[in-house]
């Protein structure tokens, strides 16, 4: 990689070089195994013509991933349906290539995705800082929550589809770039693992759920897609994902802007475990 030109930093670990008139975005990793992994699943994605990912570029730097700029393009926005089907869709598109790519024999690089697991660690992480959460959200929600996310473990029946295939790892919003004629990218393959696609599905969910004032059966009537969803997989939604996830990265908020984070945070929390009775009637009842 050419070492000339202008390098801003727009991230800790993500820099937009400009050179010859060109832009592109250069990000690196401590981990030459991570960068590797997002190299052959573009390499693999580029073979089976998935047309939703930007270009990698070939780089001298083992460690960095080098692409395009991406330009006049913004995050997706949850909030709006036409933008949750085209997410959603482009999902079901990803783990459709498993038809032509035999994803699993990547497992040197792709981890398999086990929800589960991952659900419990943290489940343990926020038991773990029970009391320091419950500074800010108080002992009865605290309890509230850990009494959810252990009853949604026992409840879950994650039924597997014989058949494994890529997971994209992280469907948060700014993963999802739109142009301003509509086409989706998805972008950042960091967190990149070989499992069941119904995992993902309910992931992405939990994402969009808050968007939809947590009315599941509304989500379902919205997106053909999942009207063919497993019903018994819906427990999953049951545990509280998001709002575990976020209270432990309280810890990483900088100084500055913790406070306003924890009291948006109170007040998501205040909102979604209202809304949980009902939403965990509904993921029962649609068995």
């Amino acid at each position: 990689m050419n070492q000339s030109g202008i390098f801003r930093r727009v991230k800790p670990n993500v820099w937009q070089w400009t050179i010859n008139g060109h832009n592109y975005s250069i990000k690196r990793y401590t981990n030459k195994g991570t960068a590797d992994k997002v190299r052959i699943v573009h390499q693999q994605l580029k073979k089976a013509k998935f047309p939703n990912i930007l270009p990698v570029i070939a780089s001298d730097d083992p460690t960095a991933i080098v692409q395009p700029w991406a330009s006049n393009v913004r995050a997706v926005k949850f909030n709006r349906m036409q933008e949750r089907t085209k997410t959603l869709e482009l999902l079901y598109k990803l783990h459709a290539t498993n038809s032509d790519i035999n994803w699993p024999e990547f497992g040197v690089f792709l981890p398999q995705y086990d929800l589960q697991l991952k659900w419990q660690d943290r489940l343990s992480k926020f038991k773990a800082k029970k009391e320091q959460i419950a500074q800010f959200l108080g002992v009865p929600a605290v309890d509230q929550l850990i009494i959810y996310a252990e009853q949604a473990l026992k409840s879950m029946q994650l039924v597997k589809n014989k058949k494994t295939t890529i997971l994209h790892g992280d469907v948060v919003h700014h993963n999802f770039l739109m142009t301003e004629k509509g086409k989706v990218y998805l972008i950042d393959f960091d967190l990149a693992a070989v499992g069941h696609a119904e995992d993902e599905i309910i992931m992405w969910m939990h994402r969009v759920l808050p968007h939809v004032d947590y009315n599941l059966p509304k989500l379902l009537e919205e997106q053909p897609l999942l009207q063919g969803f497993p019903k018994e997989q819906l427990l999953a939604i049951r545990y509280p994902n998001e709002l575990l996830r976020e209270w432990l990265y309280v810890d990483v908020i900088a100084t500055q802007r913790k406070a306003a984070f924890i009291e948006e945070l109170v007040a998501f929390t205040n909102v979604a475990l209202s809304s949980w009775p009902k939403l965990w009637y509904d993921s029962g009842s649609l068995e």
